[in-house]
């Protein structure tokens, strides 16, 4: 199921992923062509490790029915698809403090 972003959230979290885009690196990183985890009730298409061994684990899916998880989720997974391709440090308090703030600030 996909839920509607409107175009000021949407505006919102294009400028947390360009602040937060700088810090991010990861130190391994697995695909869905590579990984496979029964417990995870099939594959999983995104895991990383990053430099402070955090997991980080993506789906690609918005599947939540809170609105503020989705926007959460869903600039997972905008920077996940570009990490693919490029190597940054992710933090994440960081992107949640950010997201908060703006949230806030908005209304």
């Amino acid at each position: 199921m996909w839920y509607k972003i409107t175009p000021k959230i949407f505006l919102i979290i294009l400028q947390i992923i360009q602040e937060t885009f700088k810090d991010i690196k990861f130190k391994h990183y697995e695909t869905e062509k590579t990984l496979y985890n029964p417990l995870m009730c099939g594959t999983t298409d995104f895991i990383g490790i990053t430099i402070d061994n955090e997991y980080i684990i993506c789906d690609w899916k918005i599947t939540s029915s809170n609105e503020e998880t989705d926007i959460k989720r869903y600039i997972w997974q905008l920077k996940l698809y570009y990490l693919l391709e490029k190597d940054f440090c992710i933090d994440s308090k960081k992107i949640n403090d950010n997201y908060k703030s703006k949230i806030k600030n908005s209304n």
